[in-house]
This record gives structure tokens, sequence and C-alpha cells, in this order.
């Protein structure tokens, strides 16, 4: 059988098709032959070999032909013809538009920002022409099926000008303000076409290939979009400007894969590439590789049927690297083809200093699965461990780039430098990695993927785990806290580092931690006073006045009472209370003055919270800084950080005294929140300390993490050893992982235990309760199981603004009463209280939907009258009244009520009359099972 056009060929024109039989046949019928599913229209018989069949002209891409199942074709003798069906590809040339897309991006990784400050992609409409074009009635679409998807509204665009569009899927189309499609680009190749507003498509780009991130596609400077994709390229970004006349690539590779994805030694790698429809290579395309910091081999690749390519012809092409890696080592390639004098590549880019991989790649066997930790892989060309504290490469500030490996995955060319204040000096250092836009790593499928990951070098502390718990502890509790785990680093297949994988102080951390990304994050090396200064690390569109308001407010000109307010209505009291119990229990000892992470939560609630960061000074490790004192692990020491109340103008240190944290300050100096503060810390003390180490799970911890590190931590003293004793570190040399956990257990733990428990326990009679470091803390009893709480007023139904409406819980008992982790349970879902609430004696908790709403309120309770108020929980309570019921964490009821109906409420007229939970489905309906809803009312329901 032969056919015009051929299987796998272009053609601009496509009304009828050309088939050749190789005998003669008869029974011939147009519905024999099916183009994309439709019967073609008609048949013409030119001879008994050879007939044309005639049917409307298909939509722009690749089209089926195949055979009717019944047709009647059979040769002269009698025998029944079974012709083969095949594919072509449809290309028209489309005229030449008035407005054209003229460049795209559809992985915006952090570049343009639209009116919202996000950075989605977009789209870059220009006018080529020498007239002004109204774009009413033009579109744009990603779906071939929907040409009009996106319609622009009445909008002049002058001649040689252009204009961006956001494929954000915001739908906007205000036209005195930025565009926004209703759909999002794909950066896995896709579609995208414009059409005119006589619906005519006038530029497509139906399968446009993979995407790199912050890499453009467009038109080269001289390009039509009547010459189809030949025209497009890969480019440096140039919005609204003229295109780049230095593009990266051409754009014939659109995809690549290798197989097997984790391929052991022996295993020759299988690279598959497709190649676009209109490419005419000159040559075969050819694959170079390498192993590991070698120099490029290459071999042809092939698309004869003959090298696992499928059938010869069909654009997929097949390349195989020989079997040449041994475990641990690194294989690297990439793909190049000519067609019309243009060079195609995959990966795109050149050039090692930019941002983009050079190669995809692998490790031979370097899936890791069963492994005790989590192996990382950093390939560095030229790297030698460092001898002395001089800094080049990798391990210098301004870094270099390498081969990073994790997860099954080779993340090619990125950059890594050292991080760190102190670690920076010493032989081992902290690093980062920052992976190029738009291919972060993928460490984890329950975690976006990570831009920036940190390994933490944790050299300064014996035992690697101070951090890792208190943080641990954080999250826990049920406050914020980084995820940060024991990896094993290797460099250039050989030991480099036990590490921990964490992350750096940025709105990446905080989206991990379930915190809003949008929020505002400052870090600083002080106390939070007002003449301080801070490195803004998100939102950065805005400049730092609620930071300066924020000092202000609790700064030292203000009174007790006035901060005591102040932090009622401008901070997440809860997590606020949460953080400072966690790091009094653990004895954090660096961000008082130091480590001191703040985060306002600037579109929602406007609160702001502390967020946990750098915390390996802490269980009883202190900074050196000369002092004989801080040559030991002590957990008693109330003159030097060892108080509960560390923190305030009244506990400060004797030994490197830094000053005093203003927050710190507001909380503990005021008897309300203090008391809210003690009854937390004694909660998570019963929690993690324990009064018996056989049964606190913070020892379990450190043994079951530093039996698991044990191997590990061994080789890595032995690479690198101990620092000396300077800056973050002054406990000595010789310090095995194992006496450092053994040290951290017997000299802070268990002393902590008593020092808690005991010497600042209310009990003490010895020592007079207060808040200066000789004194008693007076951290109250256990609370008891079921403390009395009730429910007070519910104000359901408020006038104006339901957002208005809140929750009363009441403590009438004269001890604070923690209610962190309890529920609160109504007929529109329930709200967990967060780690930190703790209800002062006599006082109570307002639950709320919406925070801002209730202290903007007019009338009691509201801003301004220290009412500590919680949430949002989502929707609203009923208009037609409901039961709410207070449950503890154990799941026993503590309190109950019943709210009334609103009066006012219209009647209730729609009604569930019938549930189909259990249909069959059918090849017509995704999911049979529905709801019927009844107006059982007069009137329209909306």
């Amino acid at each position: 059988l032969a056919t015009v056009p051929q299987a796998g060929q272009s053609v601009d024109v496509l009304t009828s098709a050309d088939v050749r039989f190789s005998f003669p046949v008869s029974g011939v019928d147009a519905g024999d032959l099916v183009v994309n599913g439709v019967a073609a229209a008609g048949v013409e018989v030119i001879d008994s070999k050879n007939y044309r069949f005639t049917f409307p002209t298909p939509p722009q891409g690749d089209v089926n032909f195949s055979w009717a199942m019944g047709h009647g074709i059979t040769g002269l003798n009698g025998t029944a013809a079974q012709p083969l069906g095949w594919s072509s590809r449809f290309v028209p040339v489309l005229p030449a538009g008035q407005v054209v897309i003229s460049e795209f991006l559809a992985k915006n990784a952090g570049g343009r920002e639209d009116e919202d400050h996000d950075t989605p992609d977009w789209i870059e409409i220009t006018n080529p022409g020498t007239a002004n074009v109204d774009l009413a009635g033009w579109a744009l679409t990603d779906d071939a099926d929907l040409p009009r998807a996106w319609v622009f509204p009445s909008k002049t665009l002058a001649p040689g000008t252009s204009l961006i569009v956001f494929a954000s899927g915001k739908n906007r189309k205000n036209p005195a303000g930025m565009l926004h499609t209703n759909f999002k680009l794909s950066d896995d190749g896709g579609y995208l076409a414009l059409s005119d507003p006589s619906g005519n498509v006038v530029q497509a780009y139906d399968e446009y290939p993979r995407q790199e991130g912050n890499v453009s596609f467009g038109l080269t400077a001289t390009g039509q979009p009547s010459d189809g994709r030949v025209a497009w390229r890969y480019q440096p970004l140039t919005p609204l400007a003229t295109n780049s006349q230095s593009p990266y690539s051409g754009a014939a590779i659109l995809s690549m894969e290798h197989y097997p994805l984790a391929p052991l030694a022996g295993d020759p790698i299988s690279i598959t590439i497709r190649t676009s429809p209109e490419s005419s290579p000159q040559a075969p395309p050819v694959l170079f590789y390498k192993r590991m910091h070698g120099s490029d081999s290459q071999v042809a690749f092939f698309d004869d049927g003959l090298h696992g390519d499928g059938a010869a012809g069909d654009r997929v092409w097949v390349g195989t690297i020989p079997a040449i890696g041994a475990a641990g080592e690194m294989i690297r390639w990439r793909a190049s083809l000519v067609s019309a004098s243009v060079t195609s590549r995959w990966p795109i880019n050149t050039n090692v200093n930019l941002p983009l991989p050079l190669y995809e790649g692998t490790v031979i066997g370097g899936n890791t699965a069963g492994q005790v930790l989590p192996v990382y892989q950093v390939f560095a060309p030229g790297y030698v461990f460092p001898t002395s504290t001089s800094q080049t490469g990798i391990d210098s500030d301004g870094g270099g780039r390498a081969a990073f490996f994790g997860n099954g995955k080779l993340y090619d060319n990125v950059l890594i430098r050292i991080k760190g204040t102190t670690s920076r000096n010493l032989f081992k250092r902290s690093h980062r990695v920052d992976f190029n836009p738009g291919r972060d790593f993928e460490w984890s499928p329950n975690f976006p993927a990570q831009r920036e990951l940190n390994l933490n070098s944790e050299y300064n502390d014996p035992s690697y785990l101070r951090q890792n718990q208190q943080l641990f502890m954080h999250r826990d509790s049920g406050g914020a806290g980084a995820q940060h785990f024991p990896v094993r680093l290797l460099m250039n297949g050989a030991n480099w580092q036990l590490a921990f994988h964490t992350y750096s102080a940025d709105s990446e951390l905080v989206e991990t931690m379930g915190l809003d990304p949008r929020g505002a994050m400052y870090k600083q090396v002080g106390t939070l006073a007002t003449g301080s200064g801070a490195e803004k690390k998100s939102r950065k569109w805005e400049g730092s006045q609620d930071y300066t308001d924020f000092k202000v407010g609790i700064g030292s000109g203000q009174t007790i009472n006035a901060r005591f307010t102040f932090i009622h209505d401008n901070t997440n009291l809860p997590a606020v209370i949460n953080y400072l119990a966690v790091t009094r229990i653990a004895q954090e000892a660096d961000d008082v003055w130091a480590n001191m992470v703040i985060y306002r939560d600037s579109d929602n609630t406007k609160e702001w919270q502390p967020i946990p960061f750098d915390l390996n000074l802490s269980f009883g490790q202190l900074f050196f800084g000369g002092t004989s004192d801080n040559m030991t692990v002590h957990a008693d020491h109330d003159h030097n950080k060892s108080h509960p109340l560390y923190g305030t103008s009244t506990t400060l240190p004797v030994y490197g005294d830094n000053g005093y944290n203003r927050l710190y300050q507001a909380v503990i100096m005021h008897p309300v929140s203090r008391a809210m503060l003690l009854r937390r810390i004694r909660t998570l003390s019963d929690k993690y300390l324990t009064q018996n180490a056989a049964t606190s799970p913070l020892d379990a911890n450190f043994d079951t993490l530093g039996a698991l590190i044990q191997n590990d931590a061994n080789i890595d003293r032995a690479r690198w050893g101990l620092p000396p004793n300077s800056g973050a570190y002054g406990l000595g040399p010789g310090i095995s992982p194992a006496q450092g956990l053994a040290t951290l257990k017997s000299s802070f733990l268990q002393v902590r235990r008593t020092h808690f428990f005991v010497t600042h326990s209310v009990n003490n009679t010895s020592k007079v309760i207060g808040v200066n470091r000789d004194q008693n803390a007076g951290i109250p009893n256990a609370q008891v199981a079921l403390p009395v709480v009730q429910f007070g007023t519910v104000m359901a139904h408020p006038p104006g603004n339901q957002d208005q409406e809140y929750i009363q819980i009441n403590n009438p008992g004269t001890d604070a009463v923690d209610i962190s982790g309890w529920t609160v349970k109504g007929s529109g879902g329930l709200f967990k209280l967060k780690g930190g609430t703790v209800i002062p004696a006599t006082g109570s908790v307002y639950v709320s939907p919406n925070v801002v709403a209730f202290r903007d309120r007019s009338t009691s309770p509201k801003k301004g009258e220290n009412c500590l108020v919680v949430g949002p929980y989502s929707g609203h309570l009923s208009a037609y009244g409901e039961t709410l019921k207070l449950v503890n964490e154990a799941g026993t009821l503590i309190a109950q009520t019943t709210v009334a109906p609103d009066p006012t409420a219209p009647p209730v007229s729609l009604a569930v009359t019938e549930i189909m939970s259990n249909s069959a489905h059918t090849t017509n309906t995704v999911n049979g099972d529905w709801w019927e809803l009844t107006n059982t009312g007069s009137n329209a329901i909306d």
C-alpha cells in the first residue's frame, strides 16, 4: 500500500488522500477510509489500483488514517484486502496576522511579576504592522478544540509595539490594567494559538517543545507566523523588546528520555528524542555523552525501526550509550541536530556560567533505596578536600558550578556555595545549592520541589542532633519548624560529609511550614530593638515600615501594659508562646541576640510570629567567646542562659551579654502572658522532657537518631575532626559522636529535668518566685486532666459583617489552661486550636473566622482590649442554629452549647431529595454518583 501523504509526512494542504493498492481491487467505497475517526466524504476511482479519497480539512496536527472494520475491499481473485492505516501531519500555512505572538515564557521562575507580585507565565503580543490594531475579539488558547478560550477586550496596540498577557489562569480583562488569560501554559510542551476576530487561527504552535526556566520561546527577528515553527528559538528573555539576535538553540528537539531510569553497572543507556515534523536533519542527530568529568564521546541517533526507535521515519530517534560507567559514577548526555542550517540542542545551554543545565544525566547505581540515610552526590570537577581555611570554588561565597544527584535525579550545572557565619572559616563547611530556575530539587512527593537547598554541616555540635531535635519539638508541638534531616554527602563518588538537609530563611521555608509565602519575613542579628536593622527575605516589593512599626510596638519606649496590648493585637500570640516555650526547654542560646527571624502574615491575619532558625547552639551548648563557663554543656546555670525566662532584661547572662530581646520582654514581663508561657512550658516539659528519662520522647529520639547516624558520624569526625575552641565551638577536642550524645543526655536533659520540675517549680519555696535570674520562674504543676473550660458568648449573627462573628471560650479558674490541640466542632466543620493556645486565669479566647474583622469591631470585644483571638476557621456559624462542642486532644467532650437560629434568616427551601452513591460507570460518565437538590420553596435560590 502506497499513500499520499505518506506516513510521517507533513503537508500544509490536506483535503484528500491518494491510495495505491499493490494489486487491483474492487468494492472500494468512500466510507472505507476513516480520517480521525470520521468516514471520508467521497472517493474517485482512478484505476483498479489507485483511488483518491476526499474529506473536509482536518484540524491542525497529527491526522490518523484507518480502514473501516467492515470494508468490502477485495482483490479481483476474491481475496479480502487487508490495508494498514497510517498517520501524517497537517501543518497549514497560516495567513499573516495583524498581530502576532512574538515570544512566550512557559516557566517563569521568579522573574517578571504581575500586579499581585506573582510570577506567572506570560505571552508577548506584537503589532508588526503600520496601523493601530484594536485587539477586541482577538483570542488566545492553549487548546486546539477551544480556539477562543480567552478573548481580548478592546485595547489599542500601536504599530511596532508589544503587550504582555499573563498566562496565569486569573482571567482579567480590564484594558486599563494587566491582562490575564484563563489558562496557564504547560512547561512540558503543548499548544498555543492566536485567532483573529473572525475566528481564523492566524498563528498556532500545536506542539511546542519542553521549556526551560526563565528561557523564552520566540520568533526570530525576521520570523513571521506563516513561517511555522521553524522560525522559533529558545532565547534570552526580551519582554516588550526586540527578540534576541543570539538565541540559545533551535526548536527541532521536542523531548528527551532515557532508559533504564536507574541504570546499574553493565547497563547501556538508551536515549530517545522526538524531533519536530518540520525538521529535515542534514545528518542524523548526534548523541554526546561523557563519564564523570571526562571529555565528550559521540554516537549517532537512529530512526530506522531497528534500534528500539519504533517505526522507521516516525521522528523518534534512539541513541545508545555503551555500558561504560562503574557504580557511583555520573554519566551525562546531550543531543544535537542541524536542520536548515540551524542547530537545535537539548539541553539548550552551552555556557557553564548560565543558570541552565549543560547535560541531562544520571548516576550508575544511584538508586539508594534501603540505605540508612538518604544519599546526595555532588560532582565538582577538580574538587580538593580543604586542608586550610582558604575558600575557592564551591567552598567560597561566589561558589562554583557542579552536578547534584538526589532522589534518583541528576541536576546539572547547579551553583553550590558556602553558607553560615562561623562555619565558613572552618575546614568542614555548610553549603547552599541553588538549583537552576524551573529545575527545583524534587526530594519528596510530600513537599514542594526545593529551589534552594541548605546542607548544614552541624560541625560544631558533637552530637550533630541539637538543631534537629529542637526543630522536631517546634513542629510536633504545633508550631512552625523547617524540615531538617541527616543525609550522606558524596563528592565525586567518595565520602564527603554527614550533613543535614534543611532550608534558607525565605518564602520557600515559610511555604513548607504551611504559612503564606507572600508574608513578610525579616532576619536579624539583633534583639528587635528599634534602632536595629534586619535583612528582608520575602515580600521585597514593599518597604519595611511594617517591621519598624512592630519594633516600636514592642520597644523599650512602651509601658508593660502597652506592650501587652500590642502583642494581643499584632502577633499570633499562641505561636509566640509556643515558640518561646520550646526554645526555653531546649535552652536555645542564639535567638535572643542573634538568630531572630520574624514573619508577618501580611495579606491575611496581619499577625507577627517568630520562626525558629539556626538552632545548633542549644541543649546546653553555648557560643564560646573565650569564656571558660561556655566550655561545658550545662542546663542549670541561670546566670548563663539556663533560666526558664531567659531573654529579658532581668535574666541577661553574666558572660556574652548582647542585650535582651524585646519580644521576650513584652511577653515575660507582663504577669498574664508570663503565666500563659509558664503553663505552655509545663505542658511541653511533661510531653518531651518528662520527669523520667525512661519515658522521655527526647531521650528516645536522641538515642534513635544517634544510632541511625553513628556510622556516618564516625566517618565524618575521622575526616574532619572537631573545630578548635573559637566562635561557636568551645567544648574541646577528642569528643566522639557517641560521647557528644551521652554528654548531651547526662549533662543537659537529666539536669534540665531537675531544673524545670524542681528548681523552678511553683512548689520550690526556697526561692522567691520572680523574673530575675536568681529567682524561681514559678513553673506550675501539671494541668489537671479535665480542666473547667466553658463556652461564653457566641456571636453568631453580628449586624453588618458576618466575619465579625465569634465564639468565646472561658476559663473560670485561677490557673491558666492550655487548650492547644483541642477542637471546636460545629455543623459546618471543626477548628483545631494551634499549639500555644493558653487561656489566662479567669480569661477568654475568642475563635474567629477573620481575626482582622474581629479586631475591627466597633463594639466590645475588639482591638485594644487585650482580647486573645485565634483563627481563622472556615465558613460561618449557621444562620439556622447549631450545636458547638469543645473536645480535648483525647477526644473527651469538655463543653457544649447551643447556638440559636437567626430569626431573620430566610426559610430553608433547599433539600437533598435523592442520592446515587454506587452507580455503574459507563463510557459516557466519568463518575455516575450524584446528589439531587430540590427547591421546595416558591422563590428562586441563587
